[in-house]
């Protein structure tokens, strides 16, 4: 069975549901971002548009594969070569699998293109020194976005993106395009996944089961991080945890995963999500983050969590975790050697600048050709065929079709085509890989839609005036983190209230008090 051949009646009803749910009323970067903050009532934002009509939005079991196309402005008359730097390093057979892309790119938008890869520091080498390129992927950890956008390197697409990349413009919700917008202005496409980041607990299915744990106290499980102690007690007296030392391992949790983060540095610092107010502060003066600190020195004590937390550099495999997902998203992080897991939400879905940023891909404002290259980045997007040889290589060769309509990787896939897909573009025009289920981008998708906007969407700070004193208070604090992370810390209180003298010795105020400045004025 062909890609072309995979355009099913219920692909149209999908289809029909993203543009729903990302109707565009103003211009990006200038709408005002939802000032509620986020809950776990399902409530939809203002942005996203009126809660009754999405109730109506029908979620279907297949990927985008039909994106209805709206004609795009570009003139593509003349064959153009683009040069993109992608983030990771090239598979092995990479260059088969571009030859096919440049074919198909060349018939559909006369545009073929050089891929090439820069891990950070390449990248940033080649933006400092100002070397010709066409695009690169950027995000909040790689090739600093926020920091690059302020500094003028990356082209403006907010004025282009509804004629040059109408598809593309609309297919993307408007609370992710204002997460990418930087001083009122859109410098990247963000790839369309996660982008309403949610918190998830995932735990091991067998030892659940053979620790006699039940669904109703798999139910207890919420935003409270102490709430999985009595299961994680559980798994440690009735299961040999597969040979792991504990329950929980892992090398630092987050003492804050209920914060709107305008930095993450300096211990972080930002807008607890239930604040009342726009005041900014660090993270280390929040109660969550003390209620963690105490939890984890709990856990540390009664032996729930490994003891070597602080030292080593990879964590032991753990029966429990928390990480990025989405309901039903169990399917995505089973695997081989340790079997099926269970999930429940700890932190429901939330749009912040943070999650929306994570990966994307911009624009050089020196490129010779800044229509053309968001043109591609629509087709690489949203052209069901090119997306899923990008994901997963050429099909019968890399991979092939199950009988249920989901992607098999062959043995020459697995080996020499497995690229970084989560940097690629976004993940609701790929066919779902074997063993999860057809539907599986189902649930994401309903999360995206559903899932309200942080008050700082589309915040992002200025550094310039204290970056000495940045620099001075993230040394300080690699001296206090591993500690209170790890759960070593006695007295969580008394080593926080420590942590806290040294780093506004640093400088930390200054810092804070910059930040408020600024979330002042864009609050306005």
């Amino acid at each position: 069975m062909k890609l072309k051949a995979l355009a099913l009646v219920a692909a149209v009803l999908m289809t029909a549901s993203c543009f729903a749910a990302c109707t565009k009323t103003e211009k990006p970067g200038t709408s005002t971002p939802d000032s509620s903050t986020p809950d776990s009532s399902g409530e939809e934002s203002k942005d996203q548009g009126d809660s009754a009509e999405h109730n109506q939005i029908e979620i279907t079991s297949t990927p985008v594969e039909n994106l209805e196309s709206t004609k795009t402005s570009t003139d593509t008359s003349e064959e153009v070569n683009l040069l993109w730097y992608q983030w990771g390093d090239p598979a092995e057979e990479s260059d088969m699998v571009y030859e096919k892309l440049n074919e198909l790119s060349k018939k559909a938008i006369n545009t073929t293109v050089d891929y090439q890869f820069a891990d950070n520091t390449k990248a940033n080498l080649i933006i400092s020194t100002d070397e010709y390129y066409d695009m690169v992927f950027s995000c909040a950890w790689q090739t600093n976005y926020v920091q690059n956008a302020n500094k003028g390197v990356f082209a403006e697409l907010d004025e282009i993106l509804p004629t040059v990349a109408p598809t593309l413009y609309n297919f993307i919700p408007e609370l992710a395009w204002q997460g990418a917008t930087v001083n009122d202005h859109i410098y990247m496409v963000p790839v369309y996944k996660d982008s309403a980041a949610a918190q998830m607990w995932a735990l091991d299915k067998s030892l659940v089961e053979e620790a006699g744990i039940t669904e109703a106290e798999l139910d207890t499980l919420n935003d409270d991080i102490a709430s999985v102690t009595p299961i994680l007690q559980k798994l440690k007296d009735n299961t040999d945890l597969e040979g792991v030392e504990a329950p929980y391992g892992h090398t630092g949790s987050s003492l804050g995963r209920k914060f709107d983060y305008i930095t993450r540095s300096v211990a972080g610092i930002g807008i607890p999500f239930d604040a009342k107010d726009s005041k900014v502060i660090s993270l280390l003066e929040s109660d969550e983050a003390l209620y963690n600190a105490e939890t984890y020195a709990d856990w540390y004590q009664k032996g729930l969590t490994n003891k070597d937390a602080a030292t080593v550099e990879q964590a032991p495999w753990s029966p429990m975790f928390i990480g990025q997902g989405w309901l039903n998203c169990e399917a995505f992080w089973n695997n081989a050697e340790h079997g099926e897991v269970v999930i429940r939400t700890h932190v429901p879905a939330v749009y912040t600048t943070d999650s929306v940023i994570g990966s994307g891909h911009a624009i050089s404002v020196n490129s010779e050709h800044v229509e053309r290259a968001l043109l591609f980045l629509q087709w690489i997007n949203t052209d069901f065929e090119a997306r899923n040889i990008f994901c997963y290589g050429i099909e019968g060769t890399h991979w092939n079709l199950t009988k249920d309509g989901t992607v098999e990787k062959t043995e020459q896939g697995m080996n020499k085509y497995r690229p970084a897909s989560f940097s690629q573009g976004t993940f609701f025009t790929t066919i779902p890989e074997a063993p999860k289920e057809r539907n599986s981008w189902d649930g994401l998708l309903e999360s995206c839609m559903s899932a309200k906007a942080t008050p700082l969407l589309g915040f992002s700070p200025k550094t310039e005036a204290v970056e000495t004193q940045i620099a001075a208070a993230d040394t300080v604090w690699k001296q206090y983190s591993k500690n209170l992370e790890c759960g070593m810390s006695k007295d969580p209180a008394a080593d926080i209230a420590t942590a806290l003298e040294a780093l506004n010795g640093a400088g930390l105020q200054d810092i804070i008090a910059e930040y408020q400045s600024q979330v002042d004025e864009f609050m306005k």
